[in-house]
Parts: C-alpha cells; sequence; structure tokens
C-alpha cells in the first residue's frame, strides 16, 4: 500500500538486519497484519521481495478482511501475498506450513483494557495458544512473539534500563494489568512449549512504538499526539505526563524483529529501543507540537483507568544490538519521517 515513499527509508533498513539473506526464500505467517507492527513488517518484506527478489512468501492475517483488503490494496494481486480473515482466538483453518510465524496479534489500546479487560486477557493467551498448536503441526517453524515492554511492570531501573532478567510489580487486581498480564502469561506459554515440545520461539519486547500508519481506534497517547497533530488540532496533555519512556518509531521495530528471527537465541526474549531514543511523554508531545507548529494544551484529568502506572519504562537493548541490529532514529528522526510518510499519503 505504502511502497514509493517508504522505499528510501527501506534502503537504509537493510543494513540494520544481521544476516538478512537468510529470510530469502522464507514463508511467513504475521498474525494481527493490519496492525502497526504487522503490517509494517509485511510492508517490508514485500519491499525486498520488488527490490532483491528475495521471494518471500508471505500470509497476512488479521480478523476483518476489509482492514486487510483497505491496508495492502496497493499489492492484492501480488501472488507472494496472501490475505487471510481469521480471529486468533480460535484453532486456525488449514493452511501452507510457513518457515516464520510473527505473532503480532493482541488488544493493545488502552481503550480496550478497561472496555474489554476480559478479551484483552483471552486474545493474548488464547490466541498465542493457537499460533503455538498449529506451529506444533506445521513443524519446523521458528515462531516470534511480539509481547511488550510492559511485561515489566513498575521497578526502579537504573541509567541503563530495564534488563530481559528483571522483573518488577504488576498490580493484580487493577483491571488495567490484564494487558501486561496476558502478555506475562503468553510468554511463559511460548517457554513451556519451547521447554516442552521443543518448538524454536523468540519473544520481541517492544518499547513505545509509534508511527504514521497506526489503527485510527488506537489511542495510546503517542498515537494519540500524531492523529491531533496530523488532523490540525491543538495535542492535549491529560496529566503531567512526566514518566520516562523508551520509544521506538516503527521501522527500528520492524527490524529489531527481523533480527530476532535470523539470529535471536531459540527460548530468549529481547527488547526493542533505541538508546538515543529515551524521552518524557510530555518532552514527545512537545517536540510533536513543535514540530508541526500545533498548540499544545495541558488538561490534566485527576486520574483515569485507562493511564498506565508505570513511571518508568526505559528499555536496555544491548542484548539485541550485540546480535547485530542497529537502530536508526532518534524520536526527532522518526517523527519528522513519520509526519513526511504520512502527509504524502494521506494528503
Amino acid at each position: 500500500m505504502y511502497s514509493t515513499k517508504l522505499d528510501t527509508i527501506f534502503q537504509q533498513l537493510v543494513d540494520a538486519i544481521p544476516n538478512l539473506e537468510q529470510l530469502f526464500g522464507a514463508s511467513f505467517l504475521i498474525t494481527g497484519a493490519s496492525g502497526l507492527i504487522g503490517g509494517s513488517v509485511v510492508d517490508f518484506l514485500l519491499y525486498l521481495n520488488k527490490e532483491f527478489q528475495a521471494h518471500c512468501n508471505i500470509i497476512a492475517m488479521s480478523r476483518s478482511i476489509e482492514k486487510l483488503e483497505r491496508r495492502f490494496a496497493q499489492h492484492l494481486g501480488d501472488e507472494k501475498l496472501s490475505i487471510v480473515a481469521h480471529d486468533v482466538e480460535t484453532p486456525f483453518p488449514s493452511l501452507p506450513s510457513p518457515d516464520y510465524i510473527i505473532h503480532a496479534a493482541a488488544q493493545a489500546y488502552p481503550k480496550l483494557f478497561t472496555n474489554d479487560p476480559a478479551g484483552t486477557i483471552t486474545g493474548a493467551v488464547l490466541g498465542t495458544l493457537n499460533v503455538l498448536d498449529f506451529a506444533r503441526i506445521a513443524k519446523g517453524v521458528r515462531i516470534l512473539y511480539v509481547s511488550s515492554g510492559e511485561v515489566y511492570g513498575e521497578l526502579n531501573s537504573n541509567k541503563q534500563g530495564i534488563r530481559e532478567t528483571e522483573s518488577g510489580n504488576i498490580d493484580i487486581n487493577n483491571v488495567r494489568s490484564c494487558y501486561p498480564n496476558g502478555k506475562r502469561v503468553a510468554e511463559n506459554l511460548c517457554r513451556a512449549y519451547g521447554v516442552q515440545y521443543g518448538q524454536d520461539i523468540v519473544i520481541a519486547r517492544p518499547s513505545h512504538v509509534y508511527g504514521p500508519f497506526a489503527d485510527i481506534q488506537d489511542n495510546r497517547a503517542s498515537s494519540e499526539f500524531f492523529r491531533l497533530a496530523t488532523q490540525g488540532h491543538p495535542i492535549v496533555l491529560k496529566s503531567e505526563a512526566k514518566q520516562l519512556r523508551s520509544y521506538t518509531y516503527i521501522y527500528d521495530c520492524v527490524t529489531g524483529i527481523l533480527s530476532m528471527l535470523t539470529k535471536g537465541v531459540s527460548g530468549e526474549a529481547y527488547n526493542i529501543a533505541n538508546p538515543d531514543a529515551t524521552i518524557t511523554i510530555s518532552d514527545f508531545a512537545e517536540l510533536l507540537a513543535s514540530l508541526t507548529h500545533r498548540e499544545l494544551i495541558r488538561e490534566y484529568l485527576q486520574s483515569s483507568a485507562e493511564f498506565s502506572p508505570i513511571s518508568n519504562a526505559v528499555l536496555n537493548s544491548e542484548k539485541l544490538i550485540t546480535l547485530g541490529w542497529a537502530p536508526l532514529f532518534t524520536v526527532q528522526k522518526g517523527l519528522s519521517h513519520a509526519l513526511d510518510v504520512y502527509h504524502y499519503y494521506r494528503c
């Protein structure tokens, strides 16, 4: 869908992924393919097919056929791309056995954490269970589970950020905890299948991912800010927003995921975060307001069930970098590129 304008940046991504040629000629099943992460991975694989004759066969899966058709409208005639409408909470239909599964389907919006907490948990756990069972039948599949930096919960982090071996507190009785708890269970389920059945699984823990093609229903702060700014509205901060965050531009997330596929150690989890992209939520909003020349309005709410209780979500990505992954985008560079891409395709 978004080929021409993205080709320039995709050329740079190629060098950020170690052993990229290992993926050439492979087949992929990508769940959550109409979402920001899944869809962007599909875009990049299609680019590799076009520019490098990578001959990747891609099955893009999502619950909504309409979203898939809209997201990949430009590629619907591509024989290397198949779109499949399926809810991962139910057992998988008969599909060709892939070499790689990237499981990115999830209810990842704060609005859903409060409106559908049960569905958020069951989506994470049952969806992952069905992916794992499908892969057991298919055999020889490498699975990458897209988890979240929220699995760490609240803990004090040093300046180097949270490492993959650390774990903090999550309030089990807080309904918003449906998301990180669902991710924790899904991760442990992946580990259990790896140990018990010998499945080849790696886990990605992205920090706060942003980009130009977030779903219109995505009400995460960075997505809301971006949507308001690009639609010509003031950016509204609903809290003091002093929480420190690692922000990951979507294309750094894509290269991180593919680096794990090529070099990640089975059974291991890897953070995805650019060490040079750590700022507060407030600073993120201020930077976006400056780049788009929008007013920044502070209308603080006393509290909201959708607010994350985590004050420090800075992730350490040294483990992924040692694989050969090279992040490219500071927050300013990422936002500038996102705005450029957005306006090219929407205006």
